[in-house]
């Protein structure tokens, strides 16, 4: 059976995540995606809007986001929506820096 709620978002994570771990010590990082509209509207006015995102990462996601995350990195995330504590959630099942050089910077020496 195939799932209805896939998704794929692109946008800005603005803060650091939240790291944990489950019982097992399989790490997770819950972090909000950043994902702005920009339009023109009718009378011509540029206009804007960004909604924030509550996504969750585990195993070697949360590890990349550990090692080579800062806030400002523009990501790609594909995964599955669920609900996280009342809140709606994007469950990671992929993740994609999409700005190499900030991830660069952000890689220790």
């Amino acid at each position: 059976m195939t799932s209805d709620n896939f998704i794929a978002l692109s946008g800005t994570v603005p803060e650091r995540p939240t790291f944990s771990k489950t019982n097992d010590g399989v790490p997770i990082a819950d972090f909000y995606l950043e994902v702005r509209n920009e339009w023109i509207g009718k009378a011509g006015q540029p206009c804007d809007k960004s909604i924030h995102i509550l996504c969750r990462t585990s195993g070697h996601g949360a590890n990349s986001l550990r090692r080579y995350f800062h806030p400002g990195c523009y990501v790609r995330i594909v995964g599955h929506l669920d609900q996280l504590e009342q809140e709606a959630c994007v469950h990671i099942a992929g993740l994609g820096y999409l700005s190499p050089r900030t991830v660069m910077e952000a890689r220790p020496a």
